[in-house]
């Protein structure tokens, strides 16, 4: 084994092969690097592209522990120019203009800053359609219209208001054709039409670039017969990664399609989702050697209020009155309601940290009775999406009105002074990476509801 690169939308299979000869992996999620290295203890192990909305994203810590075992790590245009950037002080190795752009913070000639992780994201269908892209990359829009403004087909202010415009859409929304429409009637309508020309005769993608380009850099690395990589840092063994070797170490093989549709669907279902993933702690702590303790008090946070919050979202109550009525009706005095606070926060501090906690997630679904339905209306759901033409997806203003209608179902009248930190919040509860994956999955939810048939 020399070479295994994590690949899926940026650049089809048969192209990556022609330019390296290696194992090839689909998108890293969390873990996944840890486990190539360990088992199959590659000399090189490139990242190009990782997933972030429905699991874990790559650990910077797993990409150092690989480090630190003597492989060398490459990163370039999507995921991998991300962990590069933070990792290159520790010798992960960064190639193409993305890595620099994040190295440096500008991506000329643009002025800085350049730092947002959705300048790499896309939207992109499941494995048996070859990772279809239904989306561009926001650094792909920008390199595009600074190569169409260099070669004179548009004007430097038509750039720059594109791109505002491009920044200012929701990620998986940044399809060329509703771009264009958009801004049509906001600047000459010349100038539109002959960026759509020069798009159709230069249909190159700098992320494809770079991810050709770190191929071919890594072939003229192996030829040198490199030796180990020597880290110049020493890897802690913590007992946050002892945990997460063991989170990695039952989930060596990845979830199933049929699986990771299923987890989508049941997220969508909050009460259940909660529900489930308190019996899953319940499940790991059981099946845990040794048992698996609760965080000690101490670990509780000082202001309960926080605690006291999610709990009134839990229970649906709007008013502290009826926190007070649901309390006098289930025998609690303060002293004994303020340690049941604390208990609850204890369990969701422990639900929240615990790694690759999906297995158990999953498992409860079997035992309930409700995998299948899940899982094949995941399945359908992917399968229409994939189909779906992207220019049919809502704009930002029906985005941000689905997450309202969302947060006034699940989060109910009992909201912090800013809604956005609850949809944040409650968003990684969860298990979204943030509220811009939780909506991309109602965004979906919406368009495949939409298409069912009356009554279903």
């Amino acid at each position: 084994m020399t070479t295994v690169v994590f690949l899926g939308p940026t650049l089809p299979l048969d192209e990556a092969r022609r330019l390296l000869d290696a194992t090839y992996l689909p998108p890293a999620r969390q873990g996944d690097i840890y486990r190539a290295a360990r088992d199959l203890r590659p000399v090189v192990i490139g990242l190009v592209d990782g997933t972030f909305r429905e699991t874990p994203a790559v650990w910077h810590r797993e990409i150092l522990w690989a480090l630190a075992s003597g492989i060398h790590v490459f990163g370039a245009s999507s995921m991998g120019a991300l962990r590069a950037a933070e990792l290159a002080p520790f010798g992960m190795r960064g190639v193409g203009t993305v890595f620099e752009a994040y190295r440096n913070g500008v991506f000329p000639p643009y002025p800085p800053p350049f730092d947002a992780d959705d300048e790499v994201a896309v939207t992109h269908g499941p494995a048996e359609s070859r990772y279809i892209r239904l989306s561009e990359a926001l650094v792909d829009i920008r390199d595009a219209l600074a190569r169409a403004a260099e070669a004179g087909a548009i004007s430097l202010p038509m750039r720059d208001s594109l791109l505002r415009l491009a920044k200012q859409t929701f990620y998986p929304n940044r399809v060329w054709r509703s771009l264009l429409r958009a801004a049509n009637g906001l600047v000459d309508t010349a100038e539109l039409d002959r960026l759509a020309g020069w798009l159709r005769d230069h249909p190159v993608s700098r992320k494809r670039l770079d991810a050709e380009a770190m191929l071919i850099e890594i072939g003229r690395f192996l030829e040198t017969s490199p030796a180990p990589f020597v880290p110049g840092f020493r890897f802690e063994n913590t007992s946050v990664w002892a945990r997460f070797q063991q989170a990695a170490d039952r989930g060596l093989d990845r979830l199933t399609e049929r699986e990771a549709a299923a987890l989508a669907e049941v997220r969508l279902n909050p009460p259940e989702w909660q529900a489930l993933r308190r019996r899953a702690v319940l499940r790991r702590a059981a099946l845990a050697d040794p048992l698996t303790e609760l965080p000690p008090p101490a670990s509780v946070p000082d202001d309960l209020r926080t605690a006291l919050h999610r709990l009134q979202r839990r229970l649906g109550f709007a008013t502290r009155a009826q926190l007070d009525a649901w309390m006098r009706d289930h025998g609690f005095d303060p002293t004994g309601f303020a340690r049941f606070v604390a208990d609850e926060a204890r369990l969701d501090a422990l639900a929240s940290g615990l790694c690759g906690i999906e297995r158990e997630i999953l498992d409860q679904l079997r035992l309930s009775g409700a995998f299948p339905a899940f899982a094949e209306r995941g399945l359908a759901k992917r399968a229409y999406l994939a189909a779906l033409d992207p220019a049919d997806r809502p704009d930002e203003a029906a985005v941000a009105e689905l997450l309202a209608r969302y947060a006034a179902d699940h989060l109910g009248g009992f909201v912090s002074a800013d809604p956005a930190d609850d949809l944040a919040e409650h968003a990684v509860a969860l298990g979204y990476p943030g509220e811009a994956e939780l909506a991309a999955a109602l965004v979906g939810e919406y368009l495949f509801g939409r298409a069912q048939p009356a009554g279903v």
